[in-house]
């Protein structure tokens, strides 16, 4: 069932890209776009998983595919894309210096309340590659997350993690708290 879940959230996305000419889009409303499907499949995949199989079944989810459907949707949408967290449970997530600055930004508009979760940062950098478009956009902890992220996780989860995840540093979180970000890059032509 959740391959079948998976390639219908799959498809689902890729209806939803289709027509979209990359030329015409400016590199922000792609990287909004892109990281709007990310969020919103995740999402909806995450939550079903938690329905069906409970807090254990959403972490294999995480764990052997989550990283595969974001570089699915990053191709689609033809950007980089990853989701980055000062607190991460898979070393893959870590921010790079750029990204931990604006994790920081984001945590501080969050204490004086001006943070949502259509919060946007885009800026133009250079690196190696060229000029860069970097566009980063909060996730904050909602209820479902909380069975894998909060404070008091699901029965048997603890053990789970340790499997998956020994060096997990994302755990006793709160609903609204920020969790981290989804990133994306696009090298300007």
């Amino acid at each position: 069932m959740r391959t079948a879940t998976f390639i219908i959230l799959l498809m689902i996305g890729f209806a939803s890209t289709q027509g979209q000419d990359r030329a015409t889009t400016s590199p922000l409303e792609r990287s909004r776009g892109a990281a709007v499907d990310l969020l919103t499949t995740l999402k909806a995949t995450l939550v079903n998983h938690l329905q069906q199989g409970g807090a254990a079944a959403a972490l294999a989810l995480c764990a052997d595919t989550a990283q595969v459907l974001t570089e699915s949707i990053a191709t689609r949408h033809g950007v980089t894309m990853r989701r980055v967290s000062s607190r991460w449970r898979n070393p893959l997530d870590a921010p790079d210096e750029y990204e931990a600055e604006v994790l920081e930004e984001f945590q501080r508009r969050l204490e004086n309340g001006t943070l949502s979760d259509t919060t946007e940062h885009a800026a133009v950098s250079a690196d190696g590659r060229g000029r860069i478009f970097r566009y980063l956009r909060p996730i904050l902890i909602q209820r479902p997350c909380l069975s894998c992220h909060g404070e008091a996780l699901a029965p048997g989860l603890t053990d789970a993690l340790k499997q998956y995840y020994p060096q997990d540093q994302a755990t006793g979180y709160s609903e609204g708290d920020l969790r981290g970000a989804v990133s994306v890059q696009l090298v300007l032509e």
